[in-house]
C-alpha cells in the first residue's frame, strides 16, 4: 500500500477513538452494556422462590402449604362452630346452655338427695316398723300383762334430737300409750333412746298411768326385724316396762 494511504487510515482510527471518548455517559475502557448502581438510591429488590423480598431489615412470612396460615384456619373453625354472624352465635350459645341445664338436671335427679343435715342414726334403723308389744312391768294387782300392736317411726337426727315416734295402734279393750323418743347413745349393735313427751289416752282406766321416765334399747336382728326393750328405774334398779318384735313397713 502506498505510504499516503497508510497515513490516512491511521488518522481515521485516531479520529474514531477521540469521538468515543467525547461521548457523554461513557467511561474509558468500560463495556458498552455495563451499568453501575447509584449508591444514594434504594437497594434493589431480591427475587426468592417466586416472592419479592424487601431489604434484609424487613421480616416476611414464608409461604405455607395450602395457602392459609394456621391462625386463619383456627379462626375459620371457630366461625363455623359459633356461627357466621351475631344471630347464629346467639342461637348456638342458647343451645349449649340448654344442654348444660339438662345435664345438670339429670345429675341432680340421679344423685342421692340430702337435706344437708348430718345424722347419728344408722341408716338401717330408718323407716316405719310395726309389731306386737307386751307390757313386762310387775303387776301387783294380778290383772295380767297387756299386749297390743305399736307402730314406731325412726327418722334422722343427732344425739339429743327427737328421732322416734311410738304410736299405739291396737290394744283391744285396753288403751295403749304413745310417746316420742330422743336419741341418747349409738352403740355398735343397738341404739339407746330416752322417753320424751308421753301421750296418755283419755280412756285410760282409773289407777293406771303411762310410764314416762323410760329408756329403750333398739336392736336390729336383720334388715326387716327390730327388737325393742324398754325399762324404767325403781330405786335405782332397771325394771322391764315393755318389749316387742317389730317388722319393717317402709
Amino acid at each position: 500500500m502506498p505510504e499516503s494511504g497508510r497515513e490516512e487510515s491511521s488518522a481515521s482510527r485516531k479520529d474514531g477513538l477521540r469521538e468515543s471518548a467525547d461521548r457523554p455517559g461513557r467511561d474509558d475502557g468500560a463495556p458498552q452494556n455495563s451499568t453501575r448502581p447509584d449508591p444514594t438510591g434504594p437497594p434493589p429488590h431480591r427475587q426468592k422462590e417466586g416472592k419479592v423480598l424487601a431489604d434484609a431489615g424487613e421480616a416476611t412470612e414464608p409461604p405455607r402449604p395450602g395457602g392459609a396460615s394456621a391462625g386463619s384456619r383456627r379462626r375459620t373453625s371457630w366461625r363455623l362452630l359459633l356461627g357466621r354472624n351475631a344471630g347464629e352465635r346467639a342461637g348456638v350459645i342458647a343451645a349449649i346452655t340448654g344442654v348444660l341445664a339438662l345435664v345438670v338436671g339429670v345429675l341432680a335427679w340421679l344423685l342421692p338427695q340430702s337435706d344437708g343435715k348430718s345424722s347419728d342414726v344408722p341408716e338401717g334403723y330408718l323407716g316405719t316398723w310395726r309389731g306386737q308389744v307386751t307390757m313386762t312391768f310387775p303387776d301387783p294387782l294380778g290383772e295380767g300383762r297387756g299386749t297390743g300392736i305399736d307402730e314406731i317411726t325412726i327418722e334422722q337426727g343427732s344425739i339429743g334430737d327427737t328421732v322416734v315416734a311410738q304410736r299405739a295402734v291396737d290394744w283391744g279393750q285396753n288403751s295403749g300409750c304413745s310417746r316420742s323418743w330422743q336419741l341418747a347413745e349409738v352403740k355398735s349393735d343397738h341404739i339407746i333412746l330416752k322417753a320424751g313427751t308421753t301421750d296418755t289416752p283419755d280412756d285410760l282406766p282409773s289407777g293406771k298411768t303411762c310410764l314416762a321416765d323410760l329408756t329403750m334399747s333398739v336392736r336390729l336382728t336383720d334388715k326387716a326385724t327390730m327388737v325393742i326393750q324398754a325399762d324404767y328405774e325403781i330405786l335405782g334398779t332397771a325394771t322391764g316396762a315393755f318389749s316387742g318384735s317389730l317388722a319393717r313397713q317402709s
